[in-house]
């Protein structure tokens, strides 16, 4: 069995390849419950509604130009762009795909900030704008 062991993601955030920056990647996924009980029934029960997904991620600074602050900070304030990510930082493939979507930054916490004598780290949590996608090529 091979384990999913996370050590070369790809992320590109605004056209920008911000994976050597990044420490921590959490896409995540749901269903939401529409209640379909009525009158005359003795339990609640649902159906399945319209689907949830969200982004976070953790980057280590860089106050370069095109890394990390130079890319955020201007997406801090709800405008929309287009986030890429996969597992691996090669191609493409039916092993490594890639989802890449319309999203907006929801929450950004650390653009500016840090501990004396650590990395200064900045936390993003992405909303959607559109639908994801995945691709394979």
């Amino acid at each position: 069995m091979k384990y999913g062991v996370l050590k070369n993601a790809y992320v590109e955030v605004a056209g920008v390849d911000l994976s050597n920056h990044c420490i921590e990647l959490r896409p995540t996924y749901g269903v939401g419950a529409v209640q379909a009980h009525a009158f005359g029934d003795d339990q609640e029960y649902s159906n399945p509604g319209l689907t949830t997904r969200g982004l976070s991620a953790r980057f280590i600074n860089d106050f370069a130009a095109a890394s990390v602050f130079a890319t955020l900070n201007p997406l801090k304030d709800g405008a929309k762009h287009v986030v890429q990510y996969r597992n691996e930082n090669t191609s493409a493939s039916a092993l490594n795909p890639t989802y890449s979507g319309l999203w907006f930054i929801s929450s950004c916490d650390g653009l500016v900030a840090g501990t004396m004598g650590s990395n200064s780290e900045v936390s993003v949590t992405w909303t959607p704008a559109g639908q994801e996608a995945e691709a394979t090529t």
